[in-house]
């Protein structure tokens, strides 16, 4: 699920616009790879699954008033949520198994032109 909004400010006298944005994002609890259970006793391979977790964005944006020029801060996972986003399990080769993380918390600046 993700819940999302913006807003855009005109600002006077040619000086074009600023808009802000925030969004939230819900994952409920997933697999991660379909071999993620013993397939004798069912029992749940650690590390395997995902719970549930909430990811927050936000941006502040300036776009010049002909929109050649854009000046904007973005951030990504502000919360610093720790969550995986797939798995694999190697019982063949070792027992070894794997998980990817997402991204932590980040920042940018962004500038774009136009022409």
């Amino acid at each position: 699920m993700r819940l999302g909004g913006q807003y855009e400010w005109v600002l006077s006298d040619g000086m074009g616009s600023i808009t802000l944005g925030a969004s939230a994002r819900y994952r409920s609890e997933m697999a991660l790879a379909v071999d993620n259970a013993d397939i004798f006793t069912q029992a749940i391979y650690a590390g395997m699954w995902q719970d549930a977790y909430w990811l927050y964005d936000a941006q502040i944006v300036w776009n010049s008033e002909d929109d050649h020029y854009s000046v904007g801060v973005y951030g990504r996972n502000l919360g610093d949520e720790v969550y995986r986003t797939d798995a694999q399990e190697f019982s063949s080769v070792g027992g070894i198994r794997t998980a990817y993380y997402g991204d932590p918390a980040t920042v940018a600046l962004r500038v774009n032109v136009r022409y």
